[in-house]
């Protein structure tokens, strides 16, 4: 998949999980959603993110918090789900009106789970309103004329068993983005609803009348007669949009077994890192110093030789190895594993490689 922003420029090759959106009428909030009292809903009223006139419009109209509203059973106790959508941008301060998304769990002890935004600047702010339950994460993130706002919330362990998406288009009016008091009343556009059994969003599935399964991205070359077994450079440039605490693969050089590999990643410490096992024996293991952050690009490279391992990110090296064999490997795996997971869930948009160990100095050159 190639991977856009609202202008529609590519961002890259995208590499993303398996993942399901639960969430009916993705783009249609008139249908299948219920609507609070004094909302207005609006049907494709503006021009959204893909470019098509299929962003919908939510208003309310005297300060009775409108919302729109969906609702998912089969909930059970600790799981973690993440509800995300679009939001045009406006001019509106949070302190005449701030829009919110919650996640409520009912069925045991009712949990409440909110993000409070400012679609204006995208700061935001998540909160346990209610209940035991736990905030994962949570984020605006800018999307040229929108913000994609996303909130991840655990169930408790009371046996709630229904879970509902709420979207608020005036939740209250305060700097807080935080508290309900006021009587603000205000519109906002929406696209693109997504709930997902997980702990971030990944990008887009849209649905109708039923809910969407998007299959792992797997990118291979079996036929690597291009690959230097005795010396080489990697050369790319990565944009993670939710930086976790996942291991996620940028390439992988193997055989088929985790006996010999080269492994390129962004590690469980969410850093640049490299590994080379030769054997079943780890010969180097070399890791960034700065943790990425949730919307990051960076230029990052790596270099192999015998007794001979580099890492660079933005123009530093950050770490180096001066000893260690190379293992045989045939295959090249980009942003997964050599059993199709650890995705990126991420975009390279850059990919360059050179059959010999570059100089540090062209390494310097060539990530910064």
């Amino acid at each position: 998949t190639v991977a856009a922003h609202s202008a529609r420029e590519p961002l890259g090759l995208l590499i993303e999980e398996a993942r399901t959106n639960l969430c009916l009428q993705s783009e249609n909030i008139t249908t299948t959603w219920t609507k609070g009292p004094s909302t207005g809903r609006t049907a494709n009223d503006a021009v959204s993110p893909d470019g098509n006139t299929t962003a919908d419009k939510i208003t309310d109209s005297d300060s009775s918090s409108g919302h729109v509203k969906q609702t998912f059973t089969g909930i059970t106790d600790s799981q973690t789900y993440t509800f995300s959508i679009y939001v045009k941008k406006d001019a509106v301060a949070k302190t005449t009106r701030f829009p919110m998304l919650r996640m409520e769990y009912d069925g045991g002890t009712k949990t409440r789970i909110d993000i409070g935004f400012d679609s204006s600047t995208g700061e935001s702010v998540t909160n346990v309103s209610l209940g035991g339950g736990t905030v994962v994460g949570g984020a605006a993130i800018d999307a040229g004329d929108y913000w994609r706002v996303w909130l991840s919330a655990k169930n408790d362990a009371s046996s709630n068993t229904t879970m509902s998406v709420y979207v608020f288009s005036a939740a209250g009016s305060n700097a807080d983005l935080v508290s309900l008091a006021g009587a603000p009343t205000g519109s906002l556009h929406v696209f693109g609803a997504q709930v997902e059994l997980a702990s971030f969003p990944t990008s887009y599935i849209k649905t109708t009348t039923a809910s969407v399964t998007r299959a792992a991205d797997v990118a291979t070359d079996t036929v690597i007669d291009w690959f230097n077994p005795s010396e080489g450079t990697f050369v790319a440039t990565v944009h993670i949009p939710i930086a976790n605490g996942s291991n996620r693969r940028l390439f992988d050089l193997d055989d088929g077994t985790n006996n010999e590999r080269i492994v390129f990643n962004h590690n469980s410490s969410k850093k640049t890192a490299l590994t080379v096992i030769d054997g079943g024996v780890a010969q180097a293991s070399l890791a960034a110093a700065t943790a990425w952050a949730s919307g990051d690009t960076r230029n990052v490279g790596y270099a192999y030789a015998l007794n001979d391992f580099v890492i660079y990110e933005d123009g530093v090296q950050e770490g180096s190895d001066a000893a260690g064999t190379l293992p045989t490997v045939d295959a090249l795996r980009i942003g997964t594993d050599k059993d199709g997971g650890t995705q990126l869930n991420g975009t390279i948009s850059r990919i360059r490689y050179y059959p010999r160990r570059l100089k540090d100095t062209s390494l310097v050159q060539l990530t910064t």
